[in-house]
């Protein structure tokens, strides 16, 4: 039987399908502009996709979708995703309903669950029974892997690391509330507050990257938020380790794959700050399938639903 992966982003999708002649390489399209990420438009999006498989390789097929943002933990509703300006959508029922006999089932879980799964299974956390996976893109996000195992706490939101509250900052973060982890080194935050400070970039240079090459040229203001922010990321992120004891730490995201320096502090600053037992024992690694890693663990929780 078929099994399709797909990771949900903002405005485009990575898809990945199994079959009997094996494993495809991820493909990406573009799915929505502003104002055009609704369920339906995503439906008719991935329709086209489900088609062909079932065509080319019979049907009914297993489908997975990974989606930034809380997803309860039977997989029923996506109760909040602030990039998608999405509440309490019950997505897996809408493309069961919408795809008809053409899917077996519809699996619908947290992105940064699915990258866990890809990163245990064959990644920089394989052969882990004890894993967190922190990732830094565009917001700010975790998994956690305990005896093998996702976890996915009682409502389906553990791992919600980047909407842990930081003392003394009142900034409002996407999911709606304020103060959040995600509000001050978020890749979309960061990149506001760059503007906000040191004025436009030079053309064709990223915010980010051009906050690096200010840190690399001795500028003191830009060189104390990188520690500022570092030092906040390190924290929530020593805390997790000594919480849980991790076997491995795997860090991945636009924001540190990007920013050498500042991963650099952030790595410093989980080795100062952890129980030192805990940190002791645990690596800290990069992921292994960086922004595909995504798409390859919705493929992994397709394949299971499927008994492969």
């Amino acid at each position: 039987m078929t099994a399709i992966g797909v990771d949900v982003g903002g405005t485009s999708l990575r898809i990945c399908l199994s079959s009997s002649e094996g494993v495809s390489s991820p493909e990406r399209r573009v799915w929505s502009g502003a104002g055009a990420q609704s369920p339906q438009v995503l439906i008719e999006a991935l329709r086209p996709y489900v088609d062909r498989a079932v065509r080319r390789h019979g049907g009914p097929v297993h489908l997975a979708l990974g989606v930034a943002g809380q997803v309860s933990a039977d997989g029923v509703l996506v109760r909040n995703a602030p990039n998608l300006g999405w509440r309490d959508v019950p997505l897996a029922s809408l493309m069961m309903g919408a795809l008809g006999s053409d899917v077996e089932r519809v699996i619908v879980l947290n992105d940064l669950g699915a990258a866990a799964l890809a990163e245990v299974q064959d990644g920089a956390a394989a052969g882990c029974s004890d894993a967190l996976l922190v990732f830094v893109g565009t917001g700010v996000g975790a998994a956690i892997v305990l005896g093998g195992e996702l976890q996915r706490g009682a409502g389906g939101f553990a791992g919600e690391l980047g909407h842990v509250k930081v003392r003394g900052n009142d900034r409002p973060c996407g999911c709606g509330e304020r103060g959040c982890v995600e509000s001050l080194v978020g890749g979309r935050a960061l990149e506001r507050e760059l503007i906000g400070l040191f004025g436009p970039c030079p053309q064709g240079l990223h915010p980010l990257e051009a906050w690096e090459r200010m840190v690399e040229a001795g500028d003191t203001r830009a060189t104390d938020l990188l520690h500022e922010r570092a030092a906040v990321l390190g924290d929530v992120v020593a805390g997790a380790v000594t919480l849980l004891n991790p076997e491995r730490v795997v860090l991945g995201g636009g924001v540190l794959f990007g920013m050498r320096r500042f991963r650099d502090l952030v790595v410093e600053r989980v080795r100062g700050r952890a129980l030192a037992v805990a940190a002791r024992d645990c690596a800290i690694v990069m992921a292994a399938h960086g922004d595909e890693a995504g798409v390859r663990g919705a493929l992994v929780a397709a394949r299971r639903a499927r008994g492969t």
